[in-house]
């Protein structure tokens, strides 16, 4: 039972789990930045405290998300995603077929629609207009009337992504688009580039020089030292050694061997407390 003040939404959808919340912009803005990061990440990715509401209010309800307790993952694999996605899986496509699928199959309300035509154009598909083919960027809210056509393209890798944000800033002085990559950001920062910068003799001189400031900064950077060599080991010092006593004599004669023991006997008796050492050496 829920506590006394609580209080749930539920809004009659044909489908077995409805939603806790109505659906509204502000939250699905907050569902589809997650999707794409999730999406771009393709792994768990944490999530804050109004994030975690908006996956358990509507990213559940809609099949989108395998929710943690500190992480979640997107799902491509749930009856929602798949649908669009498969529908969408041509070189050029038009959206309405889809949209109506999405209201009749499922009574999705026209700004959740919207959610999954953002999400295809923050991945790998461009929406033009029906009419004139001109890029649109789609936005949730949308009016119903726009009639659009999904192109598929293809979406640079996220390291010349990050090759392009930069070179964007430093020799077109245009500002960097969101780190995450998608093809609408793609298309974007494009025609940015296009219509700021015109290729002509007095721009690609701006630009070696352009070239040469961000050369020269990375050359001018100060450079790592060098890690230090190893201390050299001391030098090894020669124990020197002093006769105490020599002596020549046949093993097999006792009485020389008596008194080769009683010599040793005396010379370490005047040798005194140390430790000495002692080898036995045969002439060849």
């Amino acid at each position: 039972m829920d506590p006394p003040g609580a209080f749930k939404v539920l809004v009659d959808y044909p489908w077995d789990e409805p939603f806790l919340a109505e659906p509204r912009k502000q939250e699905l803005e907050v569902l589809l930045e997650w999707m794409v990061a999730a999406g771009e990440a393709n792994v768990s990715v944490a999530f804050d405290d109004r994030t975690a509401k908006v996956l358990r209010t509507l990213g559940q309800p809609l099949e989108l998300v395998n929710l943690g307790q500190t992480k979640a993952s997107l799902r491509l694999d749930s009856r929602f995603v798949k649908d669009v996605v498969q529908r969408a899986d041509q070189d050029s496509v038009p959206w309405a077929p889809i949209a109506e699928h999405l209201r009749d199959a499922y009574g999705l309300q026209p700004i959740v629609v919207d959610l999954f035509l953002c999400f295809l154009c923050q991945r790998d598909h461009r929406a033009l207009t029906e009419a004139g083919g001109e890029p649109v960027e789609v936005k949730l809210g949308m009016p119903p009337a726009s009639r659009l056509r999904l192109q598929r393209g293809t979406v640079v890798a996220a390291a010349d992504w990050h090759r392009l944000r930069d070179l964007g800033e430093h020799l077109f002085a245009e500002e960097r688009p969101p780190a995450h990559r998608s093809l609408q950001a793609q298309d974007r920062f494009a025609s940015k580039l296009k219509a700021s910068q015109p290729l002509t003799s007095e721009w690609v001189r701006a630009w070696n020089v352009g070239s040469q400031e961000i050369v020269r900064g990375l050359i001018e950077q100060p450079a790592v030292p060098p890690p230090r060599p190893d201390p050299e080991p001391p030098p090894t010092v020669e124990p020197k050694w002093d006769v105490l006593f020599e002596a020549s004599l046949n093993p097999a004669d006792g009485d020389e061997v008596s008194e080769l023991l009683g010599g040793v006997r005396r010379a370490l008796e005047r040798l005194g407390e140390g430790a000495v050492w002692v080898t036995l050496v045969r002439r060849g």
